[in-house]
C-alpha cells in the first residue's frame, strides 16, 4: 500500500460484496469524491470501485474464523493499523462508514470518537447480522480475550463491544445504511434503506434446475454435528427430485464435503456473489442455508424460490441458539424448511 499525497477525508471500511455495493451507493449519493477515501478491504474481495480511491489496504489472504487464522492476517493488520493511524492523526478525516464494530480496525475508529474525534459515523450493513439479535456470546470467546492485546501491540485502541455488533446502537453513530427494512437491528431514526434494485433475467428459469449456495458452517460444529447437519440436508434436498444441480461454493471458506450429498452437480465458476450474478440466474430454485445470498438474490429476483434449509438447527452452532434472523428470512420471502424432529 502505497501512501497518497491527497489528503484522506473519509474512511471506509466493507467486508463483503454487500458492504462494498453499499458504501459506493451512499458514497455517492452523499456526492463523497473517491479520491478522497481511504478504503480498508476487510476480506479477500474483487472492490471494483478501489481503484478510484486515494488509497486501498487489501486484505490480501484467505480469512478465517479460527484463531489459529488469524496468524496470516497479521499482515493485513499492520499495514491497516499504521494506514488508519496517518489517516486520523492528520486531521482531515471528516466521515467514517464500517461495516462493524468488532474488528480491529472499526473498533478503533470508534474509540477515536469517543475520545474527542470530530467526524460523522455510518454504519454498513454486510448481512444477516444486522438483522438478528447478535452480542459478543454470538462470536468465538477467543476474540474477546485476544483482541485487547492484540490491538495494544499494533498501537490501537479497542474496547470490547456491549451492544449489538454492527455499532448501529452507538451514540456516535449517525445513521445506518440498510439493504432492506424488516428486522433491521437499529434505531428507525438512524435507518436509511438502499435496496436491490429489482433486475429481469437474461433468460427464463430452467425447470428442474436447482442452485445451491454453500457456506462455511462447518467450521461452526463438531464433525458430528456436521455430518448429521450434511445427512439431513442432502435426504431433503432429494426431495426436490432436481434435473440439474449447480453449487455455488463460498469464496473462502471449506464446504465439509455437504455436495457430496447432492448427487451430480455443476460447479459455478462466476467470481461475483450470488446478487452479483442475479440476473444470469436462470435456476428455477436457490437453497442454502446460513447465508445472506438467499435475501439479496430475492431482492433482485422476486421471481426465483429461494429456500433456507435447518436453521432450527445451524442457529444453535453459527448463533449460539438466537434465532432471530429466521423473522428476517421469512420476512424476506425466504422460505423455511426445518430440519425437523430432534434437531
Amino acid at each position: 500500500m502505497a501512501s497518497s499525497a491527497r489528503p484522506i477525508r473519509v474512511i471506509v471500511f466493507i467486508t463483503n460484496a454487500i458492504s462494498a455495493e453499499l458504501a459506493k451507493r451512499v458514497l455517492e449519493a452523499d456526492k463523497v469524491p473517491f479520491g478522497e477515501v481511504g478504503l480498508i478491504v476487510g476480506r479477500n474481495i474483487v472492490v471494483p470501485w478501489a481503484d478510484d480511491c486515494a488509497e486501498v489496504v487489501h486484505y490480501g489472504v484467505a480469512a478465517s474464523l479460527k484463531l489459529a487464522g488469524q496468524i496470516r492476517t497479521l499482515g493485513f493488520y499492520r499495514n491497516g493499523s499504521a494506514a488508519v493511524r496517518r489517516w486520523l492523526a492528520a486531521g482531515e478525516v471528516r466521515e467514517i462508514y464500517l461495516a462493524n464494530i468488532d474488528n480491529l480496525l472499526t473498533n478503533h475508529m470508534l474509540q477515536w470518537l469517543r475520545h474527542g474525534g470530530k467526524a460523522k459515523l455510518t454504519v454498513l450493513s454486510e448481512g444477516l447480522m444486522n438483522y438478528q439479535v447478535i452480542g459478543i456470546d454470538d462470536r468465538a470467546g477467543w476474540r474477546w480475550q485476544v483482541k485487547p492485546f492484540v490491538a495494544a501491540l499494533l498501537g490501537l485502541n479497542y474496547a470490547i463491544p456491549k451492544q449489538h455488533l454492527s455499532g448501529a446502537f452507538e451514540p456516535e453513530c449517525g445513521r445506518v445504511i440498510a439493504f432492506a427494512a424488516p428486522h433491521i437491528q437499529a434505531p428507525p431514526e438512524k435507518v436509511q434503506v438502499l435496496p436491490f434494485d429489482i433486475i429481469t433475467p437474461t433468460e427464463p428459469p430452467e425447470l428442474g434446475t436447482v442452485l445451491v449456495v454453500i457456506t462455511g458452517i462447518a467450521q461452526w460444529m463438531t464433525v458430528e454435528a456436521f455430518e448429521r447437519f450434511a445427512d439431513a440436508f442432502g435426504a431433503w434436498f432429494r426431495t426436490l427430485n432436481a434435473k440439474r444441480v449447480l453449487v455455488k461454493f463460498h469464496p473462502h471458506y471449506p464446504s465439509g464435503g455437504i455436495e457430496n450429498r447432492l448427487g451430480p452437480f455443476e460447479t459455478v465458476t462466476d467470481k461475483r456473489s450470488v446478487e452479483g450474478m442475479a440476473a444470469d440466474i436462470n435456476a428455477e430454485a436457490v437453497v442454502g442455508f446460513c447465508t445472506t445470498a438467499l435475501v439479496t438474490l430475492k431482492l433482485r429476483r422476486p421471481d426465483i424460490r429461494c429456500v433456507d434449509f435447518g436453521n432450527d438447527f445451524y442457529c444453535e452452532y453459527a448463533y449460539h441458539g438466537d434465532r432471530s434472523v429466521v423473522a428476517f428470512l421469512a420476512a424476506s420471502g425466504i422460505e423455511i424448511v426445518e430440519m425437523g424432529e430432534g434437531a
